[in-house]
């Protein structure tokens, strides 16, 4: 459906057996999804999506339920695999914007970026959420791997809104850029906020170079994160943190707990590689309130808190 103004409801029925494969030589606003654009104003619930493969050679978007989100999507849960080198990469949705919502629900199967790219967003629930817009009570059990260049977060890759009573289940390996249990970037000069979401999912990152690895956040620019709790394996060759990768001069992390170990990987490339049981190089952020009770190993520079402040 291209674009979809009124309101679908599955009434709890299942959509099995799908098999979704757009060529990048098609139409410029076909992406493999079932819905290209929910409107504002729109719904879209009751849905599931099940033993189904999405899989795009386009530059745009893959993303099982809509390419884009102005609207609402309410109880959908998808199951599937995901195979693309798109912009942006979803297990359900793409891009939400526009006062978008996302509330109660949930993701599995596997997401792939298949291709280096160049500022990449694959995440479980939504690559990219705008100001204004949210997720809310939403669940990712999906493995996804990314190749450079890529941004992988579980629930979302790139945020300017609001995440909120969110987990994450899935494992998440990187050969990328900035990866986080949750939200891969929290996005410079936003109000951008994450409250109350879990981690449970390994997260990793093997780039020699560059890429912040969090537990919760990878990159955060921006906004706060509060009341979080990572419980993975947080691994990575350059920053890395039990809650966030990076904090910058914006950001606020509180009332914070990491139980997960943070193991930082050998890297002969660089030498400013920063390791914390919170954050691992604060850069002029604030941390309040946070408990670290996980293990921080590596021989960089590292500490129970943060690696660098």
């Amino acid at each position: 459906i291209k674009y979809f103004t009124g309101t679908f409801d599955g009434k709890g029925h299942t959509v099995s057996g799908l098999y979704c494969c757009v060529d990048g030589s098609e139409d410029e606003y076909l992406d493999a999804s079932m819905f290209y654009s929910i409107y504002e104003g729109a719904t879209v619930k009751n849905l599931k999506v099940t033993d189904s493969i999405f899989y795009s050679t386009k530059e745009r978007t893959t993303a099982v339920i809509a390419s884009t989100n102005r609207g609402t999507v309410e109880n959908c849960h998808t199951n599937a695999q995901v195979y693309s080198n798109a912009m942006y990469v979803s297990l359900l949705v793409g891009g939400t914007m526009d006062g978008g919502k996302i509330i109660d629900c949930s993701s599995a199967g596997v997401g792939i970026n298949v291709e280096s790219g160049n500022q990449t967003y694959l995440a479980g629930i939504s690559s990219s959420l705008k100001e204004g817009s949210e997720i809310r009570n939403c669940v990712n059990y999906a493995e996804l791997r990314g190749a450079f260049g890529v941004h992988i977060g579980g629930i979302a890759a790139s945020v300017s809104g609001l995440v909120t009573g969110c987990a994450n289940y899935g494992n998440i390996e990187n050969e990328g850029n900035d990866v986080g249990g949750i939200v891969a970037q929290l996005r410079y000069n936003t109000e951008a906020r994450i409250e109350r979401c879990v981690n449970y999912g390994s997260v990793s990152n093997v780039n020699m170079n560059f890429g912040s690895v969090g537990g919760i956040v990878g990159a955060h620019g921006s906004g706060s994160v509060y009341r979080c709790e990572n419980r993975g394996t947080v691994k990575a060759t350059y920053c890395a943190g039990g809650i966030c990768g990076t904090s910058a001069s914006e950001a606020t992390v509180s009332d914070c707990l990491n139980i997960g170990e943070v193991i930082g990987l050998e890297n002969v490339d660089i030498w400013d590689n920063m390791y914390g049981g919170i954050v691992g190089n604060l850069s002029g952020g604030r941390i309040e309130r946070c408990c670290n009770a996980g293990t921080v190993n590596s021989e960089e520079v590292a500490g129970g808190i943060s690696g660098s402040a």
